[in-house]
């Protein structure tokens, strides 16, 4: 009986320690119906230490995340560096996880004020699209993983 109890508990701390490093590795980002990348540069990188960082051609943003539920991919930013300066923010974002793919479902409109405004500070002049015409667009991408890392 002694043998099971341990034997249980080490399955358990195999399965919390070693249950994330599946989803450690890079990402490109995509829009559905379309196989090419959308971006040329949109890569999301997911570390074995939980850490990710995130980049396109206009900013970097770094954080921590972590996997819920085995379907959801919680991201908590906490800083981004854009324009020649880091910004610390306290944002997160929230990804489903289905068929080799991470995606949203909702699109807040905070996130689309604050993309916006960070556009116009970086691209003055910018003409910025609707929100209706921003959550479309941000709700047909979605990322695949092109690399796996090694998390031993």
């Amino acid at each position: 009986m002694k043998h099971f109890f341990t034997s249980c508990l080490l399955l358990i701390f195999f399965i919390t320690t070693f249950g994330q490093s599946n989803f450690a590795g890079e990402y490109k980002l995509y829009t559905t119906g379309d196989t090419a990348d959308i971006s040329g540069s949109t890569i999301l990188k997911l570390n074995c230490n939980n850490t990710f960082i995130q980049h396109d051609s206009i900013a970097t943003g770094y954080g921590k995340w972590n996997i819920k539920n085995k379907n959801r991919l919680v991201m908590q930013f906490d800083s981004i560096a854009e324009n020649n300066r880091m910004d610390i923010i306290k944002t997160k974002i929230v990804y489903l996880i289905e068929d080799g793919r991470i995606f949203r479902k909702k699109i807040p409109k905070k996130e689309y004020t604050e993309s916006k405004k960070s556009l116009e500070s970086y691209l003055p002049g910018w003409q910025s699209e609707s929100f209706t015409t921003y959550k479309e667009k941000a709700l047909k991408m979605y990322y695949r993983k092109v690399a796996m890392y090694s998390c031993e």
